[in-house]
């Protein structure tokens, strides 16, 4: 199926008024990063800054700490919605990946299991394990359409056909899995384009040129690539208010917590797994702060928020609602 708008299956048709439900007893969407290193060094990521190292820590997630987070998300009391193996890196690079995916699986805490990856490791032993291990979607960011393009974008050398064979491989095991194959409109051409749509119209379920989005902190490095809309190609609304602060939270690989998973530079600490539960990482002081900040106007305070343009391309606005929801979490607690 090709899709002229990422949102028909990135995004819930019946998404929730979350003006009208916060505070959360669980979180909507959790995200986990494996591991924040990669295998590309994409021009428009911030994995693929060369000075990356000197900006967070790099590694891979102890199987001690991922237990601890998956049997602390078990206590929450409704399923999350949706739980995304990624966000600063290549979740196939862990070696523990499908153990990982199974482990959660067999927990039923998610309605909805996924994961991204760039699709650089597929091969049909590891396509076999992916679609058996319990995944619901896995979507695959492509970078271009020929080896040379991908040298260009992400900074590595692949043969491109046999990428295409791998994908077309793991789309004939995939069973009830869903496979998502988005690539980022960087330079593309007319006949870029219809490359890959040719290419995945077959070997997908959905198959989606991406415009680019920003990312947060941007005063540090800008990402833009001076892009006009979304990822999925609606306008770019500015906010007050983040939604993500509201549903999710995002656990990077040594335990730390984000409260934002396009927090690539870990500026939006809220606790680590190593000496807090979930719970009390959902529920305490440091997300409320976080939270009332958003509501009172303040992100400029932090500096992942402050001229984040992220925030610009989320589907969710609930600015006019802010000093309502500010009064009811407050009163909750």
């Amino acid at each position: 199926m090709i899709l002229n708008n990422a949102n028909d299956i990135r995004r819930d048709k019946d998404r929730l008024e979350l003006w009208n439900v916060v505070p959360l007893d669980t979180p909507f969407l959790v995200n986990i990063d494996p591991t924040n290193l990669c295998n590309a060094k994409c021009i428009f990521c911030p994995t693929g800054f060369k000075n990356i190292s000197t900006l967070r820590s790099q590694g891979m997630m102890s199987w001690e700490v991922y237990i601890k987070i998956i049997d602390g998300l078990t206590q929450f009391k409704n399923k999350i919605k949706q739980f995304t193996f990624y966000k600063d890196g290549e979740p196939l690079l862990h070696p523990k990946f499908i153990d990982m995916v199974k482990y959660i699986k067999d927990t039923d805490i998610a309605e909805k299991i996924w994961v991204k990856t760039n699709g650089l490791r597929l091969c049909p032993d590891l396509n076999t394990k992916l679609v058996e291990s319990g995944l619901d979607l896995i979507s695959i960011s492509l970078k271009h359409v020929n080896s040379e393009g991908f040298t260009n974008i992400a900074k590595v050398h692949i043969d491109y056909n046999h990428l295409l064979k791998n994908i077309q491989d793991l789309y004939k095991r995939k069973n009830n899995v869903l496979i998502y194959v988005g690539i980022v409109d960087v330079g593309l051409t007319d006949a870029d384009k219809q490359k890959f749509y040719d290419d995945f119209r077959y070997i997908s379920d959905y198959c989606v040129v991406e415009d680019l989005h920003g990312w947060s902190y941007t005063e540090h490095i800008n990402w833009k690539l001076d892009e006009k809309t979304t990822y999925n190609g609606n306008d770019i609304v500015d906010k007050i208010v983040c939604p993500l602060v509201l549903h999710s939270m995002s656990f990077n690989w040594d335990g730390s917590v984000s409260i934002c998973n396009e927090d690539w530079a870990w500026k939006t600490i809220i606790g680590n797994i190593n000496s807090q539960t979930v719970q009390e990482i959902w529920n305490g002081q440091e997300r409320l702060n976080f939270i009332n900040m958003h509501l009172d106007n303040r992100r400029c305070e932090n500096l992942a928020c402050k001229n984040c343009h992220y925030i610009k391309v989320l589907p969710d606005n609930v600015d006019k609602y802010r000093t309502q929801m500010l009064e009811k979490i407050n009163a909750n607690r």
